[in-house]
């Protein structure tokens, strides 16, 4: 049972790539989700054994929770990102099987909070999928960053390029989507300005998440990928080696300014070009590792 309760589709993606991973490995997992963009992608979650449950997102989902964490048909309780949970109701909360805590880099100011840091003794296991948090625990296990697709599931150069409507030669770039109404349009208008800018000299298109989720199943066709520095879309491009220029967003308790490299922010002044790829991409998908270590925990 994966607690990925928040805002945005990140806590959402980040468990599906944990779930997907434990699927490949003979297990079941049920997502607990509020994801305002769940409906959006909801009709292309099609991953064998992986089911999302959609919790409201108002106090009533503390009843939900509760409701779940009474069930006996799961091995393991993971949480994503808040030990005390989103709304601080789990430390009122008894669950009857082993907890992990999957910790990301996040805001000092939230992680420091005696009330976060006396919540997580109650977890058996810490996470820490390609960042480390200022969280600590008694035991502790790095892995490399989740990614929802492995190598092999990436489809190839020109088969992207035909499923983003490119036929041509010609580099494209591709502005992401989000979760947020008000950043979504911000971004589309990016999107229009670069269109304008490059002209002829390169594609420009603008996903979103209803067509092209999950995006990085088409990243090999993708020359520059632009968008905000959430933790999916900076560790995926990074796996798959596509060129990324991202506006770190302010967020509550996500440190984006600190997850992008200096060649990764977007520069309003100068225009990023678009950089030719490699058609041959491998790299290590964390979640795979991290199901290990769970299964470890659970004697699985």
């Amino acid at each position: 049972m994966i607690y990925a309760l928040g805002g945005g589709l990140g806590h959402l993606q980040r468990s599906l790539s944990l779930a997907k991973a434990a699927a490949t490995r003979g297990h079941s997992a049920t997502i607990l989700s509020n994801s305002p963009a769940y409906g959006r992608i909801c009709d292309r979650i099609q991953f064998a054994g992986v089911r999302v449950v959609q919790l409201p997102s108002d106090k009533s989902l503390i009843t939900e929770v509760r409701r779940w964490l009474q069930r006996d048909d799961h091995d393991v309780f993971v949480v994503d990102t808040f030990p005390r949970g989103v709304l601080g109701e789990l430390p009122d909360m008894d669950w009857r099987m082993p907890a992990c805590l999957v910790h990301r880099d996040l805001k000092v100011a939230y992680a420091t909070r005696p009330d976060v840091v006396g919540c997580v003794p109650r977890f058996d296991l810490m996470l820490c999928p390609g960042e480390r948090g200022p969280l600590e625990h008694r035991r502790v296990i790095e892995t490399v960053p989740w990614v929802l697709l492995d190598a092999g599931e990436l489809l190839a150069r020109r088969e992207a390029r035909v499923e983003l409507g490119c036929m041509d030669s010609r580099p494209v770039v591709v502005v992401c989507d989000t979760a947020d109404p008000a950043e979504s349009a911000g971004l589309g208008y990016l999107a229009k300005q670069l269109s304008r800018s490059y002209g002829d000299a390169a594609h420009v298109l603008r996903a979103d998440l209803e067509r092209t989720w999950p995006l990085m199943r088409l990243h090999l066709g993708v020359d520059l990928l632009i968008g905000a520095a959430g933790y999916n879309t900076v560790h995926e491009a990074r796996s798959t080696r596509t060129p990324l220029r991202a506006i770190a967003r302010e967020r509550l308790y996500d440190c984006q300014d600190r997850r992008l490299r200096p060649d990764e922010v977007l520069d309003e002044v100068t225009l990023p070009s678009p950089i030719t790829r490699s058609p041959d991409v491998r790299y290590v998908n964390g979640a795979h590792d991290a199901v290990r270590s769970i299964e470890e925990l659970v004697g699985a």
